[in-house]
């Protein structure tokens, strides 16, 4: 299915255009109304969902896409009350495309293109203050068993500096085995790209690869 009638929605709060973008896959969903809940309602989705050909405009030029990403016996889950849940046996993406530039006032084009129309764009980081203010997480728990990204690539520039800096990383292969926000169980890692023509591998396990929002 064509999901680029969608990009009109995602333009009312970012400067991002849908430009390619087909979904796909075997799921079901379900949608309940909750009276006197946090949220009103309960949503719930499972199966193989696939998306397809993406590509994602800041401007005239792609910020991110990829060829395919495909996630199989996918399980989320958005209570009316609680946190939010996502599992997944394997999540896979082929080809995703990155390119990021860090304009002369120091702000990258991925922070910018988030903001709404019109928006100013926010302090360079050096200049910003920390925000103390907690904000709930998306996401309350994860566990997805096998993670792979495949023959990535991406391209970093920095205006900064004269010339600008430009930073090349292609051939990126790189996966996980069950990601989680549980501090007490290891993601064995695996990782190789070339980064200005120069290859680089990595292998090994980490824990809590993601801060847990609690």
């Amino acid at each position: 299915a064509d999901i680029r009638p969608l990009s009109p929605y995602l333009q009312e709060n970012t400067q991002l255009a849908l430009a390619e973008a087909s979904l796909g896959g075997d799921f079901k969903g379900t949608l309940k109304h909750v009276a006197k809940s946090k949220r009103g309602l309960d949503f719930s989705a499972t199966g193989n969902l696939g998306l397809y050909g993406v590509s994602l405009l800041y401007g005239q030029r792609e910020l991110i896409g990829w060829g395919r990403m495909r996630a199989e016996n996918l399980a989320y889950r958005a209570p009316a009350n609680g946190s939010r849940s996502l599992a997944a046996s394997a999540v896979t993406v082929n080809a995703p495309r990155l390119s990021v530039t860090i304009d002369e006032q120091g702000v990258n084009s991925i922070t910018k293109a988030l903001q709404a129309s019109g928006a100013a764009a926010p302090p360079a980081a050096a200049n910003a203050k920390p925000q103390p203010a907690k904000q709930e997480a998306f996401l309350g728990s994860l566990a997805i068993g096998n993670t792979a990204i495949k023959q990535g690539e991406a391209t970093y520039v920095d205006l900064r500096v004269t010339p600008p800096y430009v930073l090349q990383v292609n051939k990126v292969d790189l996966s996980f085995k069950n990601l989680s926000f549980d501090p007490k169980k290891s993601a064995p890692f695996a990782a190789s790209m070339l980064i200005n023509g120069s290859p680089v591998s990595a292998n090994g396990s980490v824990t809590s690869v993601f801060d847990s929002p609690s």
